[in-house]
């Protein structure tokens, strides 16, 4: 087809589709003004149709992926809205598995002890300093003045009693920030 002739069929499409519009908001603007009389009103199922008509004669029409008159009334979904919360649905999906894995439960453990203001009582081992280390990286923790991973360790390391973690490092703003976002995740995945 030649784009003249597309042109042209626009065009047809487009004054048909003025000239219907017209017809409809006229007829609308009838009503309350009294020019159109009860017993010759249209009823919802002809407004529906005229709903339907214009519908079908926009660009509109290629969107719709279902569209019903009821008992319920008028229903439409369209293609690109459900695609695009479908897209949504993906995305949140991905990034509740990403807060949910980014930080092993002994890290979250240790995030929560941080957070809390009661002592936090641990022995030092290598897990607890790799653990401390990467959430350190992360910065979600962060060290006291005067103190650190290497005073812990030279205070701690290959002795029996427990120590206050909170001695040595306290949570950051986005330590609490990661934890809310893991709680949130948390109870929604309970109510899905």
């Amino acid at each position: 087809m030649t784009d003249t002739r597309k042109e042209k069929q626009f065009n047809a499409k487009n004054v048909l589709q003025f000239v219907l519009a017209g017809l409809v908001l006229a007829y609308l603007a009838a009503i309350p003004l009294g020019f159109v009389k009860p017993e010759v009103r249209l009823s919802w199922l002809e407004i529906a149709a005229v709903g339907f008509l214009l519908l079908l004669f926009s660009d509109e029409w290629e969107r719709v992926a279902s569209f019903s008159v009821g008992d319920r009334g008028i229903t439409a979904e369209f293609r690109e809205i459900a695609k695009r919360q479908a897209d949504q649905h993906e995305e949140i999906r991905t990034l509740q598995f990403v807060v949910e894995k980014i930080v092993t439960e002994y890290e979250v453990d240790k995030l929560i002890g941080l957070e809390n203001d009661e002592p936090f009582m641990c022995h030092y081992s290598s897990d607890l300093d790799h653990e401390i280390k990467r959430l350190r990286a992360l910065d979600f923790v962060t060290h006291n003045e005067g103190t650190g991973l290497t005073d812990m360790r030279r205070r701690h390391k290959d002795q029996p009693e427990k120590f206050d973690l909170h001695r040595y490092f306290r949570i950051t703003r986005e330590g609490r920030e990661y934890l809310t976002l893991r709680r949130v995740d948390s109870d929604e995945s309970l109510t899905e």
